[in-house]
């Protein structure tokens, strides 16, 4: 995942044996979801759940 500024946020997605090798993106604005197509025809759905700390690697106290 990138910002706006193209800068480096985090890795979204790991390998999986059921997702195969990702080909596309679409984000939806409306409900945050990401949306992953892959070479094998197969289109996997993920929703961002904020949690604190997530990308910093700093829990909240």
């Amino acid at each position: 995942m990138i910002d706006k500024n193209g800068q480096f946020l985090s890795h979204l997605l790991t390998y999986s044996k059921k997702m195969g090798e990702p080909q596309s993106l679409s984000y939806d604005a409306n409900t945050h979801r990401l949306w992953v197509g892959s070479w094998d025809s197969k289109l996997c759905v993920y929703k961002y759940m904020a949690r604190q700390g997530a990308l910093t690697g700093k829990a909240k106290s």
